[in-house]
């Protein structure tokens, strides 16, 4: 299958979320989370490279004295034609 990693996956489902920021309010209110994680919608498949956003997160994360948290986000350009847009 793939490369080994060092990576401590857990699953989490909410039965009726509404955002992903509901999803982090639950996450948050079950986990004490103290270490960099990625959220995702369940509906996700893809094969995009994160490497390049880790890697401005965590140069971020070390320039950055005055924030305790770092939020990145990914965002992916979907033309207009896509069946994958909403109707």
């Amino acid at each position: 299958m793939g490369r080994k990693s060092n990576l401590n996956l857990q699953y989490f489902k909410l039965e009726n979320p509404t955002s992903l920021c509901e999803a982090l309010r639950e996450i948050s209110n079950t986990f004490d989370i103290r270490d960099d994680f990625i959220l995702l919608h369940g509906d996700i498949v893809s094969n995009l490279d994160l490497k390049p956003a880790l890697e401005m997160h965590y140069q971020a994360k070390q320039e950055s004295k005055e924030f305790q948290t770092i939020l990145t986000k990914v965002f992916a350009k979907i033309p207009y034609s896509s069946p994958l847009r909403d109707p």
